[in-house]
């Protein structure tokens, strides 16, 4: 039977934290009901300014040339990844 009251008493003390949580953003929304007031009313205005971003003739991601690992380094590189790997 103490099993059960414990469970009510849980459940009792999840609804009024739902309540009071319901209760605070309720309260947050009539705060701030001047800014969340429902979806925006359309698209931006245009900007004087417009946007250009120039690629080049043959636009390529950057990167750097890989770098090549010693033995040992690809070694303790594997040990980390496979522990890493086991913990998820």
């Amino acid at each position: 039977m103490s099993f059960t009251a414990h469970s009510e008493k849980t459940w009792s003390l999840k609804c009024f934290s739902d309540v009071l949580q319901a209760h605070k953003l309720a309260a947050l929304k009539a705060e701030y009901a001047d800014v969340l007031g429902g979806a925006p009313p359309g698209l931006p205005p245009d900007r004087d300014m417009e946007l250009v971003i120039e690629t080049g003739e043959a636009p390529m991601p950057r990167s750097s040339p890989v770098k090549r690992l010693s033995e040992g380094e690809l070694a303790e590189l594997r040990t980390q990844l496979v522990d890493r790997l086991d913990r998820g």
